[in-house]
């Protein structure tokens, strides 16, 4: 699962209808809910707001008085061909007068769906181990070698060598079976991988 990194637009025009895409990354249905208040606000002249949504790989979508399953769906469709999660694309329709049909509705709303996604930085959420770890001055360089690809997230160096770093299970058992490291605290984390 992809998560999106703070907010994109986009806009696309058709036979004179005006679709702004909006992605915000969210939390909770609380987060929707105040979205949906100030778009309402925001964007009162608009004709519809449609949105579609992912919670927690939770999905859900809302039409806005389109015909059904014509726009709301076909976010939806977007954001799971995507895998992305914990967000919300609104998409905000200004009418042109001219009626597109469910046909071309449709992929219209898909099409700024897919354009929004396509513009958005994204990240995934690794499982990782945080870990504090003391050693003696002589294995800085062989400690070094080992978190090569890792993140040392902070050094001390006193009588001994103490860091606290973020690393892989992998390279966390690597660690430990080394006899002349100590390791003070292991604690399982989320970190976060831009893509």
């Amino acid at each position: 699962m992809k998560y999106i990194e703070g907010l994109v637009s986009s806009e696309i025009k058709e036979k004179k209808s005006k679709f702004i895409g909006f992605l915000y990354p969210i939390n909770s249905l609380d987060d929707i809910k105040l979205l949906i208040i100030d778009f309402k606000k925001k964007y009162s002249d608009a004709k519809h707001i449609v949105y579609a949504y992912s919670i927690n790989q939770n999905f859900g979508s809302n039409d806005d008085k389109e015909p059904a399953g014509t726009a709301g769906k076909e976010i939806k469709n977007a954001l799971i061909n995507w895998g992305v999660d914990d967000c919300i694309l609104l998409v905000v329709r200004y009418f042109g007068g001219t009626l597109l049909g469910k046909g071309l509705l449709s992929r219209t709303y898909y099409k700024v769906a897919d354009l929004t996604l396509e513009k958005a930085l994204f990240y995934v959420k690794e499982k990782k181990n945080k870990v504090k770890m003391r050693f003696t001055h002589e294995y800085t360089f062989d400690i070094n070698y080992i978190l090569h690809d890792e993140k040392i997230l902070e050094t001390t160096f006193e009588d001994k060598v103490t860091y606290e770093c973020i690393v892989s299970d992998t390279t966390l058992n690597n660690l430990k079976i080394k006899s002349y490291i100590e390791i003070l605290s292991s604690e399982e984390i989320l970190d976060n991988i831009s893509l």
